[in-house]
């Protein structure tokens, strides 16, 4: 997911740490790879700016357990829902890689939403970007076999992270987490993984996956094998 926000990342604007007004301070936070942001029940005090780094948020199921919801990339605002509906966080945020995130607080944010009609745009098409993002994958993953669903997250997350000049990833995903994103058991995953390297679809190099086959699967994410 790359939503653009076109109000705050302009092509010559500075970062956020570099901004003032007169009540408050946008500032700058890092965080180390696999930090977690918040957790679900927080009361936030304002919303994250993604300016470099991926990340994760996800939900506790009934079970004990977290879902993926979403991995994201930078440009994306973290926290939105949970301000405008004046409610505590219903997810948790997780870095997967090392982030630089910038806070923006809500007295700037409301009087934005309040006096500034493209800022309310931009965070309008940035609410209905989630749902469709939301929605994609609904659709993508839910009627689908169990091959199919981790061909396809396989492809997404090649298309997604894969850096073709260092030709590697910038992070992994643990087996669970993978497993857990397309909503199966991780036995079956790491079972569908290993026969997909036998038919020559992927390489298991390590904790990395490399797809050495595309065209194969997506024949399979389609159902068509």
């Amino acid at each position: 997911m790359d939503i653009c926000l076109e109000y705050f990342l302009k092509n010559d604007q500075p970062s956020f740490s570099t901004k003032t007004h007169s009540d408050t301070f946008f500032r700058t936070f890092s965080y180390p790879k696999r930090a977690i942001i918040f957790e679900e029940g927080f009361s936030l005090k304002g919303v994250y700016l993604i300016e470099s780094g991926v990340y994760k948020i996800s939900k506790m199921s009934s079970n004990g357990k977290y879902q993926i919801i979403q991995i994201l990339k930078p440009k994306t605002l973290l926290g939105i829902r949970s301000i405008l509906s004046n409610e505590p966080t219903n997810l948790k945020a997780e870095a997967l890689t090392d982030l630089t995130i910038s806070f923006i607080p809500n007295a700037y944010l409301f009087n934005q939403l309040k006096n500034d009609k493209e800022f309310s745009k931009s965070i309008m098409k940035i609410l209905a970007q989630y749902i469709k993002e939301a929605d994609d994958k609904i659709v993508s993953l839910g009627n689908k076999k169990l091959e199919e669903r981790l061909a396809t997250f396989l492809i997404y997350f090649h298309t997604e992270f894969y850096d073709t000049q260092k030709d590697c990833y910038p992070f992994s995903l643990r087996g669970e987490e993978i497993a857990n994103y397309i909503g199966v058991a991780t036995k079956s995953m790491i079972r569908m993984l290993k026969c997909f390297e036998s038919k020559g679809f992927i390489s298991l190099e390590g904790k990395y996956i490399k797809i050495i086959n595309r065209a194969g699967l997506e024949r399979v994410a389609k159902g068509l094998t």
